[in-house]
């Protein structure tokens, strides 16, 4: 795309077109674009209308298509696994972001597919499986856990009052002594440990 700009200056861009079809998750994360991951459930879309436009019986089409459904259970699995061995790894990806890609995954596959005959029970299968290979919710509290343990450690480093810290990092005065204990001595000795 050319774009001529008020100046006369003309500028051109070039965007690179993806077939996602053809990618896999380890592809996504080879190129270093995991928040793509959820959309792996367009997958089964163009199999699914496939069998929509045959000739079968409809009971016939309702079992091939819950058939064809059945693999978002998988899809679920495998971007769980994926997203959560980023996350264990520290790897551009925060609880947080697990979190909203998760959520993506789950509203991507119900608006395209809640239409159809079984998808429901189906869906429950594939979040009750996503969820027993990775507690999500405790990832996303320790993670919660980890960034309010920073901002303290970066609060007592800045000599800010305990009242404070205890406020903005909201964590108990146990978990506050563990951050006041990994600090060195000089940064120790202007808090009273017997307050915490």
């Amino acid at each position: 795309m050319k774009v001529e700009l008020w100046d006369g200056d003309v500028k051109e861009y070039r965007v690179p077109i993806m077939r996602y079809w053809t990618e896999t998750m380890e592809s996504l994360e080879e190129k270093e674009l995991e928040p793509l991951m959820p959309l792996q459930v367009f997958k089964i879309r163009k199999n699914i209308e496939s069998i929509r436009n045959t000739n079968k019986t409809e009971e016939e089409k309702e079992r091939l298509i819950e058939e064809k459904l059945r693999e978002i259970v998988t899809i679920y699995t495998e971007v769980s696994d994926k997203v959560r061995e980023m996350v264990e790894r520290g790897e551009h990806v925060t609880a947080h972001n697990a979190v909203q890609m998760m959520l993506a995954l789950q509203n991507l596959s119900e608006y395209l597919y809640s239409k159809y005959k079984g998808y429901t029970e189906i869906e429950k299968e594939a979040i009750k499986m996503g969820e027993s290979r990775w507690n999500l919710s405790k990832v996303l509290r320790e993670g919660e856990i980890k960034r309010s343990k920073e901002t303290a450690h970066e609060m007592f480093i800045d000599g800010e009052n305990i009242v404070k810290i205890r406020k903005y990092s909201k964590l108990p005065d146990k978990e506050l002594a563990e951050v006041l204990h990994e600090l060195p001595p000089e940064i120790q000795s202007k808090y009273d440990f017997a307050a915490l």
